[in-house]
Formats: C-alpha cells, sequence, structure tokens
C-alpha cells in the first residue's frame, strides 16, 4: 500500500537573542494518507525532549518541553483534522515559529508491506527520526529513548497526490 507523509523536524532553540545559537533537532511530527484514503498524523520524540547538553541545565526550557508531546496530541491532533495531509507542512511551519520552531519541511511517498501497514508506517517514521534527530545514528536514537504517537484522523476527503 502506498503512503504519503508530509512531516517537519520540530527543533529548539534555547537563545533567540544569540545569533550563534543552534537549533537542537527534538524529533519529528507529520500527517499522512494512505491509498486506501486512510488518515493519520504522528510525532516522535527524544524522551525526554531536553535530554541535551545546551538544555539540560536550563530549567525554563524544561518546563517548556516537559509539556511538549501533551502539546503535540492537542495542536497538532486538532491541526491535522482540519487541513489537508498535503497542505500539513505549511500549517505546522506556521504553528511553530519562535524557540520551538519547524527547521525542516519533507513529503515522501512509501510503500508498505501487507499485513500491518500501521506498523510498518510507524517503523519508517522511526527511520525518518533517526535520520533527521541523529544523523542516522540508530543506537543514539535508541538511547534517546523515543516516545512516539500514531493516531488516526476521520474518514479522508483527499486522494494521494504525487510527491
Amino acid at each position: 500500500m502506498k503512503v504519503q507523509l508530509n512531516y517537519g523536524v520540530l527543533s529548539f532553540c534555547p537563545d533567540l537573542t544569540d545569533p550563534s545559537a543552534v537549533s537542537i533537532p527534538l524529533g519529528i511530527v507529520g500527517a499522512g494518507v494512505a491509498a486506501n484514503k486512510d488518515r493519520f498524523w504522528f510525532f516522535v520524540l527524544k524522551n525526554p525532549p531536553w535530554h541535551t547538553p545546551a538544555i539540560d541545565n536550563d530549567p525554563i526550557a524544561k518546563s517548556i518541553l516537559s509539556e511538549l508531546p501533551a502539546l503535540l496530541d492537542k495542536q497538532v491532533g486538532e491541526g491535522a483534522a482540519k487541513v489537508e495531509t498535503r497542505n500539513f507542512s505549511s500549517w505546522l511551519h506556521g504553528q511553530f515559529r519562535n524557540t520551538l520552531h519547524v527547521s525542516l519541511v519533507k513529503k515522501e511517498l512509501f510503500s508498505t508491506k501487507a499485513g500491518n501497514p500501521h506498523r510498518d508506517i510507524m517503523a519508517h517514521c522511526m527511520d525518518l527520526f533517526t535520520k533527521s534527530v541523529f544523523s542516522g545514528r540508530k543506537k543514539a536514537a535508541m538511547e534517546a529513548m523515543p516516545e512516539s504517537a500514531f493516531r488516526p484522523l476521520p474518514e479522508a476527503r483527499e486522494e494521494l497526490v504525487p510527491v
């Protein structure tokens, strides 16, 4: 079965006032539609999201990021239900534009095997997380004990579109 994903890398900048500050990728957030018109959204995040030397000792950043999974569940779930999959990346970029922001937007079309497409989709999303957040280092990605969610959406109003 063909699956279309639109996703973004969610990053955090600990100091917007410092021009040399570097954004830290925390995870990926996206929406998708399958050839059978099943719609869904997902996220895969570092767990805890603030576990990085630049943020570990910052109580304000920790406070903000500790609520990230709940924030994504609420805001992204509502947004993904409102916009079509092909417009999700633009919507996501508009929602997260400050210290917590979308640093990269991607679209992808891939195939799942027959049997358990949800498992295949989440495995693919975990691979995208590893590539996007950990530059492909699987051991580092698994040590981050990623937190993930896969949520179905109401019946699709759309078809797959070429990426």
